[in-house]
């Protein structure tokens, strides 16, 4: 997976004329998990700990779930304004089609 993602960014950094070292796709990736995790799980966590107190476990989990779903629902919805993501939601069903129907015949 991360040899095909650093492919994938030299490909797309050379069509925009940049450079990109191993070194600065390795930050960029280790940004990018450490602020998935803090914004995917962390953040629901406080949430449901503070919203949950003086309740069971099971406010805790309904709690965590929903701030979780919440959180991924405003995620895809605030992406979805960038062009690239756009593209990518309007043509990733037909990549399934595709195979789809070349595995059938």
């Amino acid at each position: 997976g991360m040899k095909a993602l650093m492919w994938s960014a030299n490909i797309q950094a050379a069509a925009e004329q940049i450079e990109l070292s191993a070194n600065t796709i390795r930050v960029t990736m280790a940004i990018a998990i450490a602020g998935a995790l803090l914004f995917f799980l962390g953040v629901p966590l406080l949430a449901a700990g503070f919203l949950s107190r003086g309740h069971g476990n099971l406010f805790f989990g309904v709690v965590d779930g929903a701030v979780r779903i919440a959180l991924l629902l405003l995620y895809l919805y605030a992406i979805s304004f960038k062009a690239e993501i756009a593209r990518l939601f309007a043509y990733h069903g037909a990549e399934h089609k595709t195979i789809n129907a070349y595995e059938k015949g």
